[in-house]
């Protein structure tokens, strides 16, 4: 923004202390001889094209407001004068005050104390948003657990594999939702409670970073730094690997032959020994599987393209970076592979497919369905 004029600033200082106002009312705060109304008009017009001023309309007049704060003012005013007088030094112009004694040991020390409390104010504040992140992380995993443990023991065994699969990633999905929402109680239960004391210990930065009063500082197992250190790494860890995977499976998918069926699905043909599988529109087969099975194999990999299972797994591996320590989004991504098995069987048996050698060509291990990035570990 451009620099102010004297006049300016104190026009400035009107709408800061008295908020929007009309030109013909800054003449009420000038003695007289008072400004003329059109040089008021003049300048506010000027602040306006500068950005300090906005305006609404009132009928056939404007009435204008600050769209800069003083403190923002203020302190970009200071900026500038540092920049330009002291080579954007701040201990230099501190330095001068200094010599010129314009500045008392006294207020030196007041300034190092402000300095102080605002850097420990800014760390608490990161300290605190870091620490309520790992309550709400903690919160989904304990929800994620407990409503998986449910379902292996209320629908695990039901063989209505469409409301299974829509069970599980309902539990995905409420696992990160209700942790946001907030349940208040009459009283003090046992579950509010333990709640309270686990937030308690995982804000732990912002009690941890507030200095002494006067006291030895105390030093300790750093804990808290190095389990935020090891879930920060196993996180970038499954997002680096899941990123890779899916890098060389867009790779290979690019560099072999492919073939599009009638139904829009292109095939990928290649010549390597690994399993069958599918992902989005892609189906990637070996020449000599789908010479032996083809039919068959094209039969269940479709079936997983058309009930988009590719979109479920996506969802789970991305999940699955937020949690990698708990076991029950692991089993939970098994559960879900295993019922999009169980779908893609029963489209295939409902086509007229023989049983029999279906259930022979699964043995053999022929097809694994849309085990997502599942072949990089096989190339």
């Amino acid at each position: 923004m451009k620099r102010l004029t004297a006049k300016e600033e104190e026009i400035m200082g009107f709408f800061w202390t008295k908020g929007p106002l009309f030109v013909k009312e800054l003449l009420a705060f000038y003695d007289d001889p008072k400004p003329h109304f059109n040089t008021l008009s003049t300048i506010v017009r000027g602040l306006e094209e500068k950005g300090y001023l906005s305006h609404e309309a009132f009928g056939n007049t404007y009435r204008y407001f600050a769209t800069v704060t003083e403190d923002s003012f203020r302190t970009r005013t200071l900026k500038s004068v540092i920049s330009k007088y002291f080579n954007n030094s701040f201990l230099g112009a501190v330095s001068s005050l200094v010599k010129e004694e314009d500045i008392s040991i006294e207020e030196l020390k007041e300034l190092i104390r402000q300095v102080e409390e605002g850097e420990n104010e800014r760390n608490n504040k990161q300290f605190w948003i870091m620490g309520a992140f790992f309550v709400y992380i903690l919160k989904s995993s304990l929800c994620l657990a407990v409503f998986y443990l449910f379902y292996r023991l209320l629908l695990s065994k039901e063989t209505f594999h469409r409301c299974n699969r829509i069970a599980l990633l309902s539990i995905i999905l409420l696992s990160y939702i209700l942790p946001l929402a907030t349940i208040t109680t009459s009283q003090h239960t046992m579950v509010s409670t333990a709640v309270t004391t686990v937030e308690d210990l995982l804000i732990m930065y912002e009690q941890h970073a507030v200095p002494n009063q006067g006291l030895q500082p105390e030093y300790g197992f750093p804990w808290q730094e190095i389990l935020i250190i090891c879930y920060v790494a196993g996180a970038i860890f499954f997002i680096l690997c899941h990123l890779w995977s899916l890098g060389r499976m867009l790779y290979f998918i690019r560099h072999n032959q492919r073939k599009q069926l009638p139904d829009g699905t292109l095939l990928i043909i290649h010549s390597c020994n690994f399993a069958p599988f599918s992902w989005m529109k892609y189906i990637v087969i070996s020449q000599a599987d789908l010479k032996e099975n083809g039919h068959d194999i094209l039969l269940h990999e479709q079936a997983h393209i058309r009930n988009h299972h590719s979109w479920d797994l996506l969802l789970v591996e991305v999940c699955s970076w937020l949690q990698w320590f708990n076991p029950a989004i692991w089993l939970l991504k098994q559960e879900l592979q295993n019922i999009h098995e169980y779908e893609a069987d029963e489209e295939v048996l409902r086509q007229g497919i023989d049983a029999r050698q279906y259930q022979m060509l699964f043995n053999k291990k022929k097809t694994v369905g849309a085990r997502l990035y599942s072949y990089c570990q096989q190339l």
